[in-house]
């Protein structure tokens, strides 16, 4: 609390500021603002070499004593009406805050304003094709030196070609730093696996090793119109929505089949959404302009049959758009258009169809579970063992998905458990990665929900970001990304994404037709426990899912070691110990050095 006396002052470089209005001292003499060593200026100095450099402000009447982190720059002096300083050398590699202080006590800071020597702080791209190709951004600080030479950067040993090399200030909204090198490359050609990031400019040289991951993708060509893929992981086929018929492609084979052609009641054909039910017997194709759903048998579509979903002459012409098949024997179908539709239900065995329940809006989106025991529209999530909806159709989206396990969902990149509580949003940072964006359909989560995967097209507020989003969504937190040179398809793409049993491939609709793509092993995380509550004394059986889990990993509960029993790279089977009421966290560590941890992940009563 601050007493009136005081008064709170934020300025453009962000902050915050107490100023004393009792203190009547003349400030008509005191800096404008921060001393910033800009980019006009020399700000990256190499390690162990003392550096020239001015701060980038005027209005000093009198020299301070410039500070560079805990060191006192020497040679001070006015330099056309600006402060001139040599950096003191600095054997430690790092950011330093730039500090000037007048005679009179007045001092102004530029927080992390000068660097020592080279750091990568973050890549734009943890993955790629191992034909090279895509655009990565490699951002931190020393990555350019001042004298505006060009650094060189290598891949795997191979050298990258740098496209752009450019420095923010806080003038620049795309990164909330004072001052920050990007230098763009193009990935070359590498070998599959991971491959060590090295960059050498004038401050020195910093590296990530293993830091990109080349991956195998491919291209299959196709002459259609593409806008809706699934996986059949029964017969290990991609079906691919081609408005008037139905693309097949065998994986295993890597080439299409014949083409499916849907059955009809009137005759016409707009094919939208696609599922299969959880037996993968039958595949279902909801059907705009015929009001109908397609009820296919794959190893027979001759014995394929049509369903009339939706009366004729309703207003605002809605017709079938999503579709999702349950454990229970029933299709819930979604409608495009307003006034007079909703969401309708079809029984597989009778082939009666149920009248449209729920808010009566376009496009809502439906995505079930590997089970079919939940259905997720929009923020309702349908239990067949209740045959109940809870939470309400209130909205209209383009974009959601289910974890396989049924525990986590994602509804516009916002993760959501069954009882529609509502967690986290899964942010990214945004400097670095495009908004989320309801029109880029075809999110999915792994099976456990404790990764969320995002097609993410080019042209979002980080033009060169193309490919796969990770984005890790018990933390919230960007993982990596998968760079692409195919051009992912969004909008009016209905779903341009889909994964194989495993989780291994990705398949995508692309400017090249389908593109197959590799996926890298996924990072360690826990998506949830099962129960996530015991008693203190400890000997709860808990079953852990989640992803990137090795063979002799440990468990801990609230720093006390679990009893540990791997079963696969995506469960643990722990023994909790005995530990204190009250929220633990829960700690992972692979042998080979990753871990994780889940803040609060078990509740111990």
């Amino acid at each position: 609390m601050f007493s009136n006396s005081a008064r709170l002052n934020t300025g453009y470089t962000h902050g915050l500021v107490i100023d004393d209005a009792t203190n009547l001292q003349n400030l008509l003499n005191v800096p404008v603002g921060p001393p910033f060593p800009q980019m006009s200026w020399t700000d990256e100095a190499p390690l162990n070499a003392s550096l020239a450099t001015r701060l980038g402000q005027i209005a000093y009447d009198v020299l301070p004593d410039v500070w560079f982190g805990n060191a006192r720059g020497t040679n001070i002096q006015f330099s056309g009406g600006l402060v001139a300083v040599t950096a003191p050398a600095s054997a430690t590699s790092g950011l330093v805050n730039v500090k000037a202080v007048l005679p009179d006590g007045w001092f102004s800071v530029a927080p992390q304003s000068f660097s020592y020597g080279s750091k990568i702080l973050f890549l734009g791209g943890t993955a790629g094709s191992t034909q090279g190709g895509a655009s990565l951004a490699l951002i931190g600080y020393g990555l350019m030196g001042n004298s505006g030479v060009t650094p060189t950067v290598t891949i795997g040993g191979q050298p990258a070609k740098v496209t752009t090399a450019s420095k923010y200030s806080t003038s620049n909204l795309s990164y909330p730093f004072q001052d920050i090198d990007e230098v763009m490359v193009t990935v070359p050609p590498g070998s599959p696996g991971l491959a060590d990031v090295i960059i050498t400019s004038e401050a020195g040289t910093a590296a990530l090793p293993k830091a990109f991951n080349y991956l195998s993708v491919s291209d299959y060509s196709s002459t259609d119109t593409l806008d809706y893929v699934v996986y059949d992981p029964q017969r290990h086929w991609v079906y691919l929505n081609a408005v008037d018929h139905i693309d097949v492609f065998s994986v295993d084979a890597e080439q299409f089949l014949a083409p499916i052609v849907p059955p009809t009641v009137f005759g016409k054909k707009q094919l939208q959404g696609l599922a299969l039910t959880p037996d993968h017997s039958k595949l279902l194709a909801a059907n705009w302009s015929d009001l109908s759903l397609a009820i296919i048998n794959p190893d027979n579509p001759s014995a394929s049959t049509a369903v009339q979903v939706v009366a004729a002459g309703l207003p605002n012409n809605p017709g079938p758009y999503a579709v999702a098949a349950t454990s229970a024997g029933k299709v819930f179908v979604t409608t495009f258009g307003c006034d007079a539709d909703g969401t309708y239900v079809v029984d597989l065995s009778t082939l009666q169809v149920t009248s449209p329940f729920g808010y009566p809006c376009s496009g809502s989106t439906l995505w079930s579970t590997a089970s079919g025991d939940y259905v997720l529209e929009d923020n309702s999530v349908w239990n067949a063992a209740t045959n109940q909806w809870t939470g309400s159709l209130v909205t209209q989206l383009s974009s959601s998905a289910a974890s396989g396990d049924g525990h986590w969902f994602a509804m516009t990149y916002t993760r959501l458990d069954p009882q529609m509580i509502e967690h986290t949003q899964a942010q990214v940072p945004e400097f670095f990665v495009p908004l989320a964006n309801p029109a880029w359909a075809g999110e999915k989560m792994n099976a456990s929900g404790s990764l969320l995967y995002t097609p993410v097209p080019l042209g979002g507020i980080n033009s060169e970001s193309n490919g796969i989003s990770i984005t890790d969504t018990s933390l919230g937190t960007w993982v990596g990304q998968i760079l692409l040179t195919q051009q992912i398809l969004g909008a009016p793409v209905q779903s341009s994404m889909d994964f194989d049993e495993t989780g291994n491939r990705a398949f995508l609709i692309t400017d090249k037709g389908l593109t197959v793509v590799q996926l890298p092993p996924p990072p360690v995380s826990i998506g949830y426990l099962n129960p996530p509550t015991g008693p203190a004394s400890g000997g709860t059986t808990v079953t852990i899912r989640g992803s990137g889990f090795e063979s002799g990993a440990t468990v801990s509960f609230g720093g006390a070691t679990a009893t540990t029993t791997y079963v696969d790279g995506s469960t643990l089977q722990v023994v909790t110990p005995a530990g204190s009421k009250g929220g633990a966290r829960v700690s992972i560590q692979n042998p080979d050095g990753t871990s994780y941890s889940l803040d609060a992940g078990f509740t111990y009563q």
